[in-house]
């Protein structure tokens, strides 16, 4: 007879076990942390193998599967399947989550042999997993009770066990596989792991027939009540949160909010819309959702971060001057740190604003702060980081609460990203010190110059007389006393006083204006040849930002099977003829020797190359229909970013292609929509980040023609 896979033999196990009862398709699903669908796939072996040892599955609709058989047919039958038992491994963080799920889920204590009998462990290994367990509870204000003959059971408000359950869930998947879960996009052959299926079965309880549609088309319905977008993120949190709510309500919990509280929560815009959702998941999931429970759908939005559409200069006029002012507070500090001119970017700027807003409410509320960068924040950029740090305790004090890890982390991001975008900007402004004699007060000068501005470039200390015979290589002289000199200079008291600091600080602004906005030509002789190279510049990026837009190709359930067929495919996908094929793929090969581009936090591969054979800027995003490995790294690839240009392409031409290449470091969520987003909405945001490179790239060349 043809060996039993494990799945057929767990399934079989199960259903002699419940002989006599019973079960519906569902119990078997969770025992065995499958899909239903891989279940009723496996039913017809199942029968076969029980009609071989005369036995018989009963199928009755509406109550589920049952054994038929006798006594010794079924005692055959369990000592042929004991034999074949597989085994069941779990790694130690799967027990833990599993343990903590249900824990945080039963309503009764919970017998420590069902857990040691389950994960096949000793009861000493088991003392030590709920020891560790115990304390990850104990953050969350849940305490962890073990009572012998008993078993072990959880105490601890529904609001504790919510936040508790969500946080499990996200400490368990990655971003990518959670908008799976919430979105059911898994593809039909692929068998994601026992930990998602059991939260989206278990936890989420997202098996239900169209819950998932259902809620989704709530969510849209109430983007267009509100008149906003939601962030990805925000929409997955603002999902799971709902699922979880109906869930809890189900099974008989119900979580309280203070009087005082809800009547204030009451009072806002957002209660109308949380109740107005609340109605409609009332009709829908047959429950009864009380007022608190809307409350804390009040509390998630007014919490929730909101996407910002292509005229984001508009945004500022829907948000509060206190707001802006806090971000500008916290920016100011942060340029201390920095020594960079934070705010000249206004896209970056209106996304921190955006992104403040959101974060007071969640900490004036007393919501989660999620980070799932936040230990590669501190390890990689642990510098901005401490900056942020000091930054945060003025966000602290405008909410009265202190601000977790989590939110510093996020400062970071927005602080790293304005410091990126203004050192890649600006060149460093070159500065002289003088004083009367070259020593002493010059030298004191310098050190306090150089600790308010770091990121000016002293190029020497010298006296008065020096510094004008050297002026040609510095942009500003700050010196103790007079200097007849052609560039700008500053006269400064030897100590430094805050109005000079001040006037130092107006001037350098006005010169890091000067060197950005009007950027060098090459000059040459002739007028009408300098306006010849602008124009010619001006066609270049004005026909890349045409070209990208017109080869943007967008492909979703990509089938391939490793980084060397998809390169392959897509080397025929970009050309036109086998011969240009074959090059292509050899010049992305020989890209690819050079070092691999891999995004691992978010699965997404870069391949690009100058080619021979292309005769146009290409822009391809490739979605696969199953992840594969990246060729060099340990990482699980779910999407491909395709950036192909001619090989002879000119500065100005290739602008379209650096624009992306950029949005995918500093254009926050980009590459989380890369993976995820519709076709339709890429190709508007792609549009956008074009039109905003135009519009940049139209105000330098009126800027050099002024010149002229």
């Amino acid at each position: 007879m043809k060996k039993l896979t494990d799945r057929l033999t767990m399934m079989l196990q199960f259903l002699i076990g419940a002989h006599g009862e019973y079960i519906t398709i569902r119990d078997v699903s969770d025992h065995l942390d499958v899909s239903e669908k891989t279940v009723k796939r496996e039913l017809p072996a199942v029968e076969e193998w029980l009609r071989q040892h005369e036995l018989k599955l009963i199928r009755k609709p509406g109550t589920g599967l049952a054994l038929e058989g006798d006594e010794p047919a079924l005692h055959a039958a369990r000592q042929e399947l004991e034999g074949q038992t597989p085994r069941k491994d779990y790694t130690r963080e799967e027990r833990h989550y599993f343990i903590i799920s249900e824990l945080l889920l039963s309503r009764e204590p919970i017998k420590l042999y069902a857990f040691a009998s389950q994960f096949k462990v000793t009861e000493g290994t088991l003392s030590n997993d709920l020891d560790r367990i115990e304390q990850w509870l104990a953050s969350f204000d849940i305490t962890l009770v073990r009572k012998p003959g008993l078993g072990v059971y959880i105490e601890g408000t529904e609001s504790s066990i919510r936040s508790a359950l969500v946080h499990l869930l996200y400490e368990s998947v990655d971003e990518y596989q959670l908008t799976h879960l919430v979105r059911d996009r898994f593809p039909a052959d692929e068998e994601p792991g026992r930990v998602q299926f059991h939260i989206r079965n278990r936890l989420l309880n997202l098996v239900d027939d169209g819950m998932m549609d259902q809620l989704q088309q709530y969510l849209g319905a109430l983007e267009r009540d509100m008149h906003m977008k939601l962030t990805d993120s925000a929409y997955i949190g603002l999902t799971v949160h709902l699922a979880l709510a109906i869930e809890r309500i189900r099974s008989g919990q119900r979580i309280t909010i203070a009087p005082r509280v809800l009547d204030e929560l009451k009072q806002l815009s957002e209660f109308r819309i949380a109740r107005q959702l609340a109605e409609r998941l009332e009709e829908s999931f047959q429950i009864t959702i009380p007022e608190d429970e809307m409350g804390y759908i009040t509390m998630h939005l007014k919490g929730a971060e909101t996407r910002l559409g292509a005229e984001s200069d508009s945004y500022y006029e829907h948000v509060s001057f206190e707001l802006v002012k806090l971000a500008r507070d916290i920016l100011k500090m942060a340029e201390a740190e920095t020594g960079f001119e934070l705010k000249g970017n206004s896209k970056l700027f209106a996304g921190f604003i955006n992104h403040l807003g959101p974060a007071i409410e969640r900490l004036r509320l007393g919501l989660d702060i999620r980070n799932p960068l936040l230990a590669q924040i501190k390890e990689q950029y642990g510098a901005t980081f401490e900056i942020a740090r000091k930054c945060a305790g003025l966000l602290a004090d405008f909410t009265g609460r202190d601000v977790p890890e989590a939110e510093i982390g996020y400062l970071a991001m927005h602080i790293g990203a304005m410091s990126e975008y203004a050192a890649a900007q600006t060149k460093p402004l070159k500065a002289i010190i003088a004083c009367a004699s070259g020593m002493g007060t010059s030298s004191l000068l310098s050190i306090r110059v150089k600790r308010e501005f770091p990121s000016l470039q002293i190029i020497d200390v010298v006296s008065s007389s020096e510094a004008a015979r050297m002026e040609t290589r510095a942009d500003v002289i700050i010196s103790t006393v007079e200097v007849d000199s052609h560039i700008p200079t500053i006269r400064v008291s030897p100590l430094l006083s805050p109005e000079d600091i001040n006037d130092i600080r107006k001037m350098l602004s006005r010169l890091e204006v000067r060197s950005t906005s009007r950027p060098q030509l090459q000059r040459t002789s002739d007028p009408a040849e300098r306006l010849t190279d602008t124009l010619g510049s001006h066609k270049d990026t004005v026909t890349g930002i045409l070209d990208l837009t017109a080869g943007l190709v967008i492909r979703d359930a990509f089938r391939i099977e490793s980084v060397s067929d998809l390169i392959h495919q897509l080397a025929g996908m970009f050309t036109g003829s086998a011969e240009r094929a074959s090059i292509l793929e050899q010049e992305l090969h020989e890209r690819e020797r050079m070092g691999e581009t891999v995004l691992s936090q978010d699965g997404l591969i870069l391949l690009h190359c100058r080619s021979s054979v292309v005769p146009t800027l290409f822009l391809g995003i490739i979605r696969f229909s199953e992840p594969i490995q990246a060729a060099t790294q340990s990482v699980d690839l779910y999407a491909a970013i395709v950036l192909l240009a001619p090989k002879n392409s000119s500065k100005s031409y290739l602008e379209a292609v650096n624009e992306v290449s950029k949005s995918l470091i500093d254009r926050p969520g980009f590459v989380t929509r890369l993976v995820s987003d519709q076709p339709s909405e890429l190709k508007s945001e792609i549009s956008g980040m074009m039109r905003d490179l135009y519009t940049r790239k139209i105000e330098q060349y009126m800027m050099e023609v002024e010149q002229l």
